[in-house]
């Protein structure tokens, strides 16, 4: 794995990410149920769609799974955009398990669903996710905001980016993380401007921003001006606080001006 890190760039970096952080209007609480799921905002004609509610953001969940009544979908060549703070739980707890946006299967390199497209979470806070794998049914793997992350095309690039995570629990047999669990295959992928805050993480391949990248050649995964502060990275192998492991070292990956 190849490691950049631009020191020069190091308090511009902080002082953005405390920026996003510090100033921020007041907003009523947009709080999720842990039960309500809802992609009524989806328009398959439509490329761009904005998200405002935590019970939206689980309807994006729904559409990439293909769950509580939802057809598969993988948003690629489509852009979302998070629109307002969100709260996956209201106190930090152990309580409304998130499903993780793909993902799913018992290996941390395989995943039976992905987001192909473009999320823009605008330095918003999602606050309190708590995602445990450990006992699920539909495969133990995958813990993060986004269980997978996988461009279709080479003329495609899967993009998480301007995303900030605070309080994040993730637990899984294998890949876990607050933002990716895994980014798949040859073709583009970046995570940019992404923030996590009091990550907790155990599993093996855990990290802070994304544990796993695999099959990702000629240096096409990117993570670029990400952070990681507070909370604990536990993994038994291939841990990292950005990143955890890439699946095997003919796999190429650059990270830049990111600290933990």
């Amino acid at each position: 794995m190849r490691l950049l890190f631009h020191c020069k760039n190091f308090f511009h970096l902080t002082l953005v990410l405390f920026m996003t952080i510090a100033i921020k209007p007041l907003q009523a609480q947009s709080v999720w149920d842990g039960t309500t799921y809802d992609y009524s905002w989806y328009d398959a004609s439509e490329t761009e769609f904005y998200i405002y509610t935590a019970e939206e953001l689980a309807g994006l969940a729904a559409l990439v799974n293909g769950t509580n009544g939802a057809t598969v979908t993988t948003f690629q060549g489509k852009t979302v955009y998070l629109m307002a703070d969100v709260w996956l739980n209201a106190d930090g707890s152990i309580t409304n398990n998130w499903p993780a946006i793909g993902g799913g299967g018992s290996k941390d390199t395989q995943a039976s669903y992905w987001f192909s497209g473009r999320f823009d979470g605008g330095h918003h806070i999602i606050y309190n996710m708590f995602c445990d794998k450990t006992a699920s049914t539909t495969g133990t793997c995958h813990a993060a905001l986004f269980g997978c992350i996988s461009a279709l095309s080479s003329a495609d690039t899967a993009i998480v980016r301007n995303v900030v995570m605070k309080n994040v629990i993730a637990k899984a047999s294998s890949s876990a993380a607050a933002m990716v669990a895994l980014a798949k295959g040859a073709n583009p992928v970046l995570i940019e401007n992404c923030l996590g805050i009091n990550v907790n993480v155990r599993s093996n391949n855990g990290a802070g921003i994304l544990s796993m990248g695999y099959n990702q050649n000629n240096h096409n995964l990117y993570i670029a001006n990400c952070a990681v502060t507070g909370g604990d990275i536990g993994s038994t192998s291939e841990s990292g606080g950005i990143e955890g492991n890439l699946g095997s070292s003919s796999y190429k990956a650059k990270i830049i001006n990111c600290y933990f």
